[in-house]
């Protein structure tokens, strides 16, 4: 059993997790490979390739792995054969662990994080709209990296809203790449018929909870604008809404209300703006030169 931290929790795993940080504390969530049933009991909500319920959470990817969570604290993968690790590890690290944060009560946001003089910063937003591209040019700006994809918020002690870091690895598709190219030999393909690429990011990666400062949900639109501004009241909280890791899950797993609680609670504290930019070209440099003189203001 190997152990790795990430969203906040301690993992203990039987498989090895080389994009996770290690960690050896008494472990939050054990993941290991067994069977796993086709189907749940009981369950209460499903899709394509998932079944959910109160308790569990079934993800069947063909020929990869059969996923099982539960409690909030176990996972069992039945593996595939011949299924490679990498994209048995893409799985489980994406909307496995999701599952388990929605388990355990946890705000996990379709976002990326990068920590700032200011505190943590997420940029949110349906897919496409740049989150990961943003957070690479403000990690080459000089910003320590914290999550992609899913940004997990938590609360301190004074029950002020964190940031959690995921693990230090950003997914960029490849004609964000060939504009920025990295070393070639660091980058990897996630995924055999997508043309998206995991970019390791350890040397700048922030391993600790953060302070949540600032949210930026990012739109697009198909004129030449680029602006910013804030988002007050029920508006704030509907973009958390809005942007929960696979929302469509909160109902089945019978956490709608403790989902808005928590929502409108971090909320309360942090500064939040809707940042919308040209569906083409990008503009990533004014976009990016935008945000930096906001968080200075």
């Amino acid at each position: 059993m190997y152990g790795y931290t990430a969203y906040g929790l301690t993992l203990r795993s039987e498989l090895i997790l080389p994009e996770l940080i290690p960690a050896h504390a008494a472990p939050d969530v054990t993941i290991t490979l067994g069977a796993v049933p086709e189907t749940l009991a009981a369950p209460t909500g499903r899709g394509v390739w998932y079944q959910v319920s109160p308790h569990e959470f079934l993800l069947n990817i063909p020929d990869t792995a059969r996923y099982l969570a539960a409690n909030g604290s176990t996972v069992t993968i039945e593996r595939a054969p011949d299924a490679p690790d990498a994209l048995v590890r893409l799985y489980l690290l994406g909307s496995v662990l999701a599952a388990i944060l929605h388990q355990r009560g946890a705000l996990p946001l379709h976002g990326s994080a990068i920590n700032t003089p200011r505190g943590a910063v997420i940029f949110c937003g349906p897919s496409g709209r740049g989150k990961s591209t943003l957070a690479w040019e403000f990690q080459r700006r000089g910003y320590q990296h914290m999550c992609d994809d899913i940004s997990v918020i938590g609360f301190d002690a004074h029950s002020k809203p964190l940031v959690y870091p995921a693990y230090p690895q950003l997914n960029l598709w490849a004609d964000v790449l060939e504009k920025h190219p990295p070393p070639r030999d660091v980058v990897r393909a996630l995924h055999p018929e997508l043309q998206k690429y995991a970019l390791p990011t350890r040397a700048a990666f922030d391993a600790a909870p953060t302070p949540l400062f600032a949210l930026y949900y990012l739109q697009t639109t198909n004129t030449d604008t680029l602006t910013l501004e804030p988002i007050k009241g029920l508006d704030k909280l509907q973009i958390l809404v809005a942007n929960t890791y696979r929302a469509r899950w909160i109902a089945a797993m019978a956490k709608r209300t403790l989902h808005f609680q928590t929502a409108a609670h971090a909320g309360q504290s942090i500064r939040t703006r809707r940042v919308t930019r040209p569906l083409s070209p990008f503009r990533l440099h004014e976009l990016a030169d935008l945000i930096e003189r906001d968080l200075a203001a």
